[in-house]
């Protein structure tokens, strides 16, 4: 019963990326045949980049072992912030970003994998679903005592009510 629910949670994880990473994948690919084609190579490398950052994210997730194994290692906080940050202001450039990591935060033993997911995630159904023109995104962090909060916020609408139950059922 273990395994089978392992195999179940391991395919939903796989098709949770396949639909995370490839389909943005796909979409920049696109609109860099468009920049190719217009011959347009100041706005093909933004592209380029991006395309290559998520490509080399997403083979890291999909080769994970199985087990689903949490691997902790020592991680600067601050750095894998500014990596999903990157990502995505290579994307949207619209986006006012504002990043306050306390030093107590610097160096922490994390799932950086697992963190990554989660901040992308975070992060981008900030994007997403934000109605307005230029979103806000703040990333913070405060440390105290070997432990981290982190808070991500937007200008967006929110999450309804009725959803907040089910939002982090996949985790």
């Amino acid at each position: 019963c273990n395994d089978k629910r392992r195999l179940l949670l391991k395919e939903r994880q796989f098709s949770y990326i396949r639909h995370e990473v490839i389909k943005p994948l796909v979409s920049l690919s696109d609109r860099m045949a468009i920049a190719i084609d217009e011959k347009d190579t100041l706005q093909f490398k933004p592209f380029k980049n991006c395309i290559d950052k998520i490509i080399n994210a997403s083979d890291t997730l999909l080769a994970a072992d199985s087990e689903f194994n949490i691997d902790r290692t020592e991680c600067n906080v601050q750095e894998l912030i500014q990596s999903v940050i990157e990502i995505y202001g290579t994307v949207y450039r619209n986006v006012k970003w504002s990043v306050n990591v306390d030093e107590q935060v610097d160096k922490q033993l994390l799932d950086k994998r697992g963190m990554l997911m989660v901040i992308s995630n975070i992060i981008d159904n900030a994007i997403k679903y934000n109605d307005k023109a230029i979103p806000e995104i703040l990333v913070s962090c405060v440390g105290k005592d070997n432990l981290f909060e982190m808070k991500i916020t937007d200008n967006g609408p929110g999450i309804e009510k009725r959803y907040l139950k089910k939002i982090f059922i996949s985790y």
